[in-house]
Order: C-alpha cells, then sequence, then structure tokens
C-alpha cells in the first residue's frame, strides 16, 4: 500500500455495500481495503495497518458489537477510530455500538459527503492522539534520564504518579 494514502478498512459481508463504500472513499483518494467478515478483519491486522475502520454490526460469525470490542480491547489497534456502519437505526443499537467503543455511528447506505467529513474528522482526531502518545514517550524518558541521576529522586516521577491516581 502506497505509504501516503490514508488506508481504509471496510468490513461488511454484503459485497454490494462494500463495493459502494469503496467507491465513494476512493473518490475522496483513500486506499481502500475491504474484507467480508469479522473474523477475516482481526486476522489481517498483521498484513494491513489501516488509518480508519468501518465496520458493519450485522455479520454471520462474529459481529460488529465483538469486532469493534477486540479491536478497542487491543493495544495494537484500540486507538484505530472505528466508524459503524448499519442498516438498524435504534437507540439500542447506537448505544451498544459506543458501549463497544465504536468512535462514530452511521446508517447504511451512507451519504459520501456525510462519509468523508465524519472519516476526515476522525482521522484529525487519530493523528492529534498519536502526537499526544509521542510527546508523552518523550516526557517520560526525559524525566526517567533526570531521576536516573540522582539516587535520591529515582522513581520520584512514578511515586507522584501513583499518589495522584490513587487520590
Amino acid at each position: 500500500m502506497p505509504a501516503n494514502k490514508i488506508t481504509i478498512l471496510v468490513i461488511d459481508d454484503d459485497i454490494r455495500m462494500l463495493r459502494m463504500i469503496k467507491r465513494m472513499l476512493e473518490l475522496e483518494n483513500f486506499q481502500v481495503v475491504t474484507v467480508q467478515s469479522g473474523m477475516a478483519a482481526l486476522n489481517m491486522f498483521e498484513s494491513v495497518d489501516p488509518d480508519l475502520i468501518l465496520l458493519d454490526l450485522m455479520m454471520p460469525g462474529i459481529d460488529g458489537y465483538e469486532v469493534c470490542r477486540r479491536l478497542k480491547a487491543n493495544e495494537d489497534t484500540r486507538t484505530i477510530p472505528v466508524i459503524i456502519l448499519t442498516r438498524a437505526n435504534t437507540g439500542e443499537d447506537t448505544i451498544r455500538a459506543i458501549e463497544a467503543g465504536a468512535d462514530d455511528y452511521m446508517t447504511t447506505p451512507p451519504d459520501r459527503v456525510e462519509l468523508t467529513s465524519r472519516a476526515q474528522s476522525l482521522l484529525r482526531e487519530a493523528a492529534l492522539n498519536k502526537r499526544l502518545i509521542s510527546i508523552e514517550s518523550v516526557l517520560i524518558s526525559m524525566a526517567n534520564a533526570v531521576e536516573a541521576k540522582d539516587i535520591f529522586t529515582r522513581g520520584h516521577s512514578v511515586r507522584v504518579s501513583d499518589m495522584a491516581a490513587t487520590l
């Protein structure tokens, strides 16, 4: 996959829906990877590193709720934004999707402009989160380096953090 293109993984058991969404996203210059089952999606993360996931809820085998839960529970995939796409549009479905960890929720068939706008918004948010995680790592490294020079301050940041969390 080209390194400069945003990769979106679309997971849906309906081949017509997959094709339609793929065309929509490719018009916006996204790289699109499609799979037709939750299990296939979960197994492909060693070869594909998507920037965003569009996930159908109602699929045979592992449904979208469970796929979302597993993605959000996994350290390697938890920060990838997930947009739930489904024909169902009840309050209960929305709540279950959010509880499973979904970042957004849309009914199908999606409007191209709305879909790409929501995707762009979540991609910007994900990029900011990656930068924050990177900055946090640098700050922790710097604090550890400073503390390592003095036996009396070694572990101070961790102790203060633990105490703050306890409070």
